[in-house]
């Protein structure tokens, strides 16, 4: 559900960050060093509303896909379980599905009630897909999502810890993060996420030049 526009301070800046967090169980090492990660963005986050109105959207895959509510960043869980295979392909339809549904997508929604969102949509995950053929979904599937995403304005931003399967790498996203599969690349990770959040929040091109 998306949150009551009617509660939020007026503002010509407002964000939607998109989180599609990997949960499966290769990354069941990482789970401490990931929450706390999480917590640290939740902080950085609440530090720039004064001067922006930010909304969050997570969602989580491993064998099952799960949405929660989009909210604020002070309502945001940081919390990291692991379990279970990737089924990433099926996750990027679901989760697009949500952002532009017709007339009940959030992006729909925002747009209907004063607030033209910029969006980033960051992936984070650590392996190649595993299950989303037993659903019925497969990378073609999930190209066309990352390309209707970026046709509706979506920044898009795949983030690899220690992963270089080609096949996820030519999925469309605007920009492929790679990381190194050890403590220091995952702080690595959200270090950049932080960046590129700052840099849509404040109306900053990080790429302007690349």
């Amino acid at each position: 559900m998306l949150l009551n526009y009617k509660d939020l301070i007026k503002s010509d800046n407002a964000t939607l960050l998109v989180f599609l967090i990997d949960k499966s169980s290769s990354m069941k090492k990482r789970e401490a060093q990931v929450s706390d990660e999480f917590e640290d963005i939740k902080q950085f986050l609440n530090s720039m509303e004064d001067n922006a109105v930010i909304l969050i959207l997570r969602a989580d895959f491993s064998g099952s896909y799960k949405e929660y509510d989009v909210c604020k960043p002070s309502d945001f869980k940081s919390e990291y379980k692991t379990g279970g295979k990737s089924i990433l392909y099926y996750s990027i339809c679901r989760i697009t599905e949500s952002l532009l549904f017709p007339n009940e997508g959030y992006l729909r929604k925002a747009l209907d009630s004063g607030y033209n969102l910029k969006t980033i949509f960051f992936t984070i995950s650590d392996g190649k897909d595993e299950g989303s053929e037993e659903s019925g979904y497969y990378f073609d599937e999930a190209s066309n999502a990352i390309s209707l995403l970026k046709k509706n304005g979506v920044e898009t931003h795949l983030l690899l810890f220690g992963h270089r399967n080609k096949e996820i790498m030519e999925l469309g996203y605007d920009h492929v993060h790679r990381f190194k599969r050890n403590s220091s690349g995952l702080s690595d990770m959200f270090e950049t996420i932080k960046q590129c959040s700052k840099s849509m929040i404040e109306g900053i091109d990080l790429y302007a030049n690349v």
